[in-house]
């Protein structure tokens, strides 16, 4: 019915108005959403996911969140002038483009791993340190990278997986 349908745009505008959105956004087509971001959706929305996402989420900080975000590492700023091992791989995030007006509450980094068959000498023990760090000033070529360390996580090598 026509009072049906212009109580919907009026919702509708309410809406958009509350995101800030002159109209309905119209996303690329060229846009790829992680399969990640697809189960998180599934999950907590009550669809049925059909194959094994091991989220594990803190109550405590994601019981106050409403938004999620997916960032992908940016390779232009991996390549940091400084000491790197060979056997090191660094990603980096670039999460400066979350809004002033949010609070950042939790944050995950997923990881899928293959099985490593050869050890590198220096981790006989089977196992990778993986960590995570903040950096709080990216390197000049007058100053220094300064950093400081949120999370460390010992993983088997011997393993096929998603690390969280």
């Amino acid at each position: 019915s026509p009072q049906n349908h212009e109580l919907l745009r009026e919702f509708e505008a309410t809406l958009l108005n509350m995101f800030g959105l002159q109209s309905r956004p119209q996303p690329s087509k060229s846009a790829v959403v992680p399969q990640y971001m697809l189960d998180l959706y599934r999950l907590q929305s009550g669809d049925e996911v059909t194959h094994d996402i091991s989220f594990e989420y803190p109550e405590r900080s994601t019981s106050r969140a409403n938004t999620v975000r997916s960032f992908h590492h940016e390779e232009h700023l991996e390549l940091m002038p400084g000491q790197r091992e060979d056997n090191q791989l660094r990603f980096v995030f670039n999460i400066s483009v979350v809004p002033e007006n949010e609070v950042l509450s939790s944050a995950e980094l997923r990881l899928y791993r293959e099985q490593i068959d050869s050890v590198w000498s220096r981790e006989e023990d089977g196992f990778h340190r993986i960590n995570v760090y903040e950096i709080m000033r990216a390197p000049s070529e007058k100053g220094e990278l300064i950093s400081r360390l949120l999370d460390t996580r010992l993983v088997h090598q011997n393993r096929t997986r998603w690390e969280s």
